[in-house]
């Protein structure tokens, strides 16, 4: 969609825990507050560099859209390929594997969990990069937040020179990731999660068993600023049918949310280097499940760049309405 969702968090926060009962009065139940489990899939190409510093600086503002809702957040990337990383084996993050432990709205300093996770442990950071402000100022466990990521506020969160310097694959398979993310909940799978086409076995099953909760709605977010190119689907189909019918064979009920690059009416302008296919798959999915879509630009002459913090927080909003 062309316009901004961030209004829309508001309308949903004074809609949570109420019902309207359809007699005409305006008498509300209390249903107490929504929940959500989250898995966030972050694209992490060193073309991302400005999207992913204003997800992880915009994250108050991110969070403060789930309102009083119970969530829980899982964090993966769009890597589903173990052999792109530093090892031959699957790190952290690739695969559908999380990049860390779940983080849940009732745990302590939730949103600072949550964004070092992203900082120090999920987004690429090509060094050379890397801006520098010798005047920033932090301790670590104090560290304030700056409007620019810089080397100076990554070594107060995550300490010196360790945070991530591997870079994605360059073949962005968001929706194999988040169905790869589903296949790690139990072993009460199907057994296309198992096949050679995927990167798992057998052993897997069970190892993001915290992130699902038995009877939570579920939702992946999906950020990138590429199309999906996930192995299932020929490279050049946009129709994700066969994704979205691998997730209902699971078993766990899932909505599609992604932001990313502006593609409609078959204008491709503001695309760079995505692939009209790819971002109509993405467009797609989201339709299907009962997700939504939103732009990390306009579909203007300059391309103007959204900001990223109020897209997501507003299909975080569309998420626990």
């Amino acid at each position: 969609m062309r316009t901004t969702l961030g209004l829309l968090a508001l309308s949903v926060l004074a809609c949570a825990g109420t019902k309207d009962t359809g007699n005409g009065d305006d008498d509300d139940l209390d249903l107490g507050p929504p929940q959500l489990d989250l898995l966030l899939v972050i694209d992490t190409s060193g073309s991302m560099k400005e999207e992913s510093s204003a997800l992880a600086v915009g994250l108050d503002a991110i969070i403060d859209a789930l309102g009083s809702a119970d969530w829980q957040i899982g964090v993966t990337t769009a890597s589903a390929d173990p052999q792109a990383g530093g090892t031959t084996g699957v790190d952290p993050g690739e695969a559908g594997s999380l990049v860390g432990p779940v983080i849940t709205s009732a745990g302590d300093n939730a949103v600072e969990t949550l964004r070092a996770q992203l900082l120090c442990d999920t987004i690429y950071w090509k060094d050379n990069d890397l801006e520098s402000d010798p005047n920033y100022a932090g301790d670590a466990g104090d560290c304030p937040v700056p409007t620019v990521v810089s080397r100076e506020y990554l070594g107060c969160v995550c300490g010196e020179e360790t945070w991530n310097t591997d870079e994605g694959t360059g073949n962005e398979e968001g929706l194999e990731a988040i169905y790869a993310a589903i296949c790690r909940a139990d072993g009460d799978q199907p057994d296309a999660c198992w096949d050679p086409t995927g990167a798992l076995t057998t052993a897997d099953a069970g190892s993001n068993a915290e992130l699902w909760r038995e009877g939570v709605p579920a939702a992946a977010l999906i950020v990138s600023d590429e199309g999906d190119g996930s192995r299932r689907l020929t490279n050049g189909d946009p129709d994700p049918t066969a994704y979205v019918e691998l997730y209902a064979g699971t078993s766990r009920d899932l909505e599609v949310y992604v932001l990313g690059p502006p593609y409609h009416d078959s204008d491709g302008s503001c695309l760079a280097s995505a692939q009209t296919w790819g971002v109509e798959r993405y467009q797609a999915a989201a339709e299907a499940t009962g997700g939504e879509y939103a732009d990390l630009t306009e579909l203007d002459e300059d391309c103007t760049e959204l900001d990223v913090a109020t897209q997501v927080a507003g299909l975080l909003a569309a998420a626990v309405e």
